[in-house]
C-alpha cells in the first residue's frame, strides 16, 4: 500500500533541506483516498537521524519533545507537522483543509502552537513564520477517540504571527469572552478574517475586530448548534442589531461583507426545519447600514437584512450604503417551516432597490442556496427585468461559496 501523501512529503522535506525553501503555499487535508492521517508510519533509523540533526540546526524550542513525539504513534501526526511547517523558511500560507464533519480527524497543532507560544513570549529573533500571510484552520472543542481536539484558544497564537494578512477560522466555538494569551496583538496589515461554520459570542467578534483596524474583507458564517446553546444558555439567538453595532466598528474600513446564517442540531446530525422564536433564531435586523461608507461588495440573507418578520416601512432601498457595487441576497433558513420572507417581500424591497438608482450598483446576485421558496419564477422574473432595465447585471446563484475541504497537498 502506498504511503499517504503526508509521510511522502515528510520524507521529501527530510532528505532535501532545499526543497523546503521552494515552499510557498502548502495544503494539508484529510481523505480517505489518499490515507488517514494514522496511517503513518515510524520514521526509519536514517530518517531519526536527520530530523535529530535538523532540529539542532533549527534552534526550536521545545526540540526535544518534538523528537520524542516522534516515537510515539499517538503523537506521530503532531510531530510530522510541525516537523514540515518550521522546515519550510519561505511559506505564505498554510491550510489545514481538516475534513472534519466527515471523517472527524483532528488538527493536531499542539506541537506547532506550543513552539509558536515559545517563540513569542521569548522575543527572540527568530527566521520562523516570519513571511507567514495566510492561515487556514479549523477548531473544534471536545475530543475525538478519547484525544483531545485543538480549540480556538490554542489557535489565538497565530494572531502573534507578525506578517499575518489573512486568517480563515472554521468550526469556531467562542461563548465566553475573548481571552488572549498576551496583551491583544496589533494586527494593522491583515485585511481578511473569515469564520466560517462558526458560532462565536458578539463580544468575542467585537474583540477581534477591535485588533484589525484595516480590515477589508470579513465573513461570519454562523451556525449555531442549538443542542449545546441550549443547554448552556437557555436560548440560542443571532442578534442582528447588535451584529451590525460591532460590524460598525470597522465601517471605516470594510470593503466586502459575507454573512450567512443556519441552525443545527448535532444530536440528530440535521438542520432544524422549524422555530417557534421563542428559545433560538433570528433577533432583530441588520437595519440601516449606510455608516460602511466602503462597502461595495455585501452577500447577506434576506432574513438578516429584513428580520425574521420584515417591515415594509424599513426596507433595503435607504438601509444600505450608496457605495454599494455588488449585492447578493441569499434565502439562508428559507427550508424552515416558519420562514417569514415571502415572495411579496422580495418583489417589494429587492426590485425597488433595484430601480432606485440610488446605490451604484453594477451586478445583483439571487443566491438561493437551500432550494427555491423566495426565488420563484415569478419573483426571478421582475428582479430581472428590473435588472435589464437599469442596465445592472444578473445573475443567479446556487451553492455559493460552499466550503470546499481540499483532498490533496498543494505546495
Amino acid at each position: 500500500m502506498e504511503p499517504p501523501p503526508l509521510q511522502i512529503f515528510l520524507r521529501t522535506v527530510i532528505l532535501s533541506l532545499n526543497q523546503g525553501t521552494l515552499v510557498r503555499n502548502l495544503t494539508f487535508a484529510s481523505h480517505r483516498k489518499g490515507g488517514h492521517w494514522r496511517d503513518l508510519t515510524p520514521l526509519t533509523e536514517e530518517e531519526r537521524a536527520i530530523v535529530v540533526q535538523r532540529l539542532s540546526r533549527f534552534d526550536l524550542p521545545m526540540a526535544e519533545q518534538l523528537d520524542v513525539a516522534f516515537s510515539n504513534r499517538k503523537t506521530t501526526l503532531d510531530a510530522t507537522i510541525a516537523f514540515i511547517l518550521f522546515s519550510l523558511p519561505n511559506l505564505r500560507a498554510v491550510h489545514f483543509g481538516i475534513h472534519l464533519y466527515l471523517d472527524r480527524e483532528p488538527p493536531y497543532l499542539f506541537l506547532t502552537t506550543a513552539m509558536i507560544q515559545k517563540i513569542i513570549q521569548s522575543q527572540r529573533p527568530t527566521n520562523h513564520f516570519q513571511l507567514l500571510e495566510e492561515i487556514e484552520c479549523c477548531s473544534k472543542s471536545g475530543t475525538v477517540d478519547d484525544e483531545r481536539i485543538v480549540d480556538f484558544d490554542d489557535l489565538l497564537w497565530f494572531f502573534y504571527l507578525p506578517n499575518i494578512k489573512i486568517i480563515k477560522m472554521c468550526a469556531v466555538e467562542m461563548f465566553e469572552p475573548l481571552q488572549w494569551p498576551l496583551p491583544a496583538p496589533s494586527l494593522p496589515a491583515m485585511h481578511t478574517l473569515k469564520l466560517q461554520y462558526s458560532d462565536i459570542s458578539l463580544d468575542s467578534l467585537m474583540e477581534f475586530l477591535s485588533t484589525v483596524p484595516n480590515l477589508k474583507q470579513f465573513e461570519h458564517h454562523f451556525r449555531g448548534d442549538v443542542d449545546v446553546d441550549l443547554e448552556l444558555r437557555g436560548r440560542d439567538f443571532l442578534d442582528c442589531n447588535r451584529l451590525r453595532d460591532v460590524l460598525e466598528i470597522r465601517a471605516n474600513s470594510l470593503e466586502r461583507l459575507v454573512l450567512s446564517v443556519g441552525f443545527y442540531s448535532y444530536s440528530v446530525r440535521r438542520e432544524f426545519t422549524y422555530c417557534d422564536h421563542s428559545s433560538w433564531g433570528i433577533a432583530g435586523s441588520l437595519g440601516n447600514m449606510n455608516s460602511f461608507t466602503k462597502l461595495t461588495f455585501l452577500k447577506a440573507p434576506l432574513i438578516m437584512l429584513l428580520g425574521w418578520i420584515p417591515v415594509s416601512t424599513e426596507g433595503l432601498v435607504d438601509n444600505l450604503p450608496t457605495t454599494l457595487q455588488e449585492f447578493c441576497c441569499t434565502n439562508d433558513m428559507a427550508d424552515f417551516e416558519s420562514f417569514s420572507p415571502s415572495e411579496e417581500d422580495v418583489v417589494e424591497h429587492v426590485v425597488p432597490l433595484i430601480d432606485s438608482h440610488r446605490l451604484a450598483l453594477q451586478k445583483f446576485i439571487a443566491g438561493r442556496e437551500d432550494g427555491l421558496h423566495m426565488w420563484s419564477d415569478w419573483v426571478l422574473v421582475q428582479v430581472e427585468e428590473a435588472c435589464r432595465r437599469t442596465g445592472i447585471l444578473y445573475e443567479l446563484g446556487d451553492n455559493l461559496d460552499r466550503i470546499n475541504y481540499p483532498c490533496r497537498f498543494r505546495y
